[in-house]
């Protein structure tokens, strides 16, 4: 069974991310049309404070149409390293300096139709 990627191209080019239409090649040899969110991809930090404390910030997303309390997380900067990312956004979004960051694996956000990959630490 294989999947091949016959072509692919820009349908939108926004802010945060960007738009491509796949064409897939199907094991059965039905050609099949993708939309993907092309993402530079993300960090996200579990912050623990000295008492043990998960903190938390409230942000507003658009897509919740509200504030929503959440991990702090951010995008990466090109050629940023995860690790970096993580540190500039705990001193961002918390307000204090990580004593450490130590990864803990790695995810996609919805692989269905984003390549966005998210680096954890805590």
């Amino acid at each position: 069974m294989s999947y091949e990627m016959l072509g692919r191209q820009e349908v939108f080019h926004g802010k945060a991310f960007d738009v491509d239409q796949v064409k897939v090649s199907m094991p059965d040899g039905r050609a099949a049309l993708y939309d993907l969110v092309r993402h530079p991809g993300a960090v996200v930090i579990l912050p623990v404070d000295s008492e043990g404390r998960i903190l938390l910030v409230r942000q507003y997303r658009v897509g919740a149409d509200a504030q929503i309390l959440e991990l702090p997380a951010g995008t990466l900067e090109p050629g940023e390293p995860p690790q970096d990312c993580a540190a500039r956004e705990v001193r961002e979004e918390v307000g204090m300096a990580a004593r450490s960051l130590r990864p803990l694996g790695g995810f996609y956000m919805a692989a269905g139709y984003s390549n966005e990959y998210i680096h954890a630490f805590i």
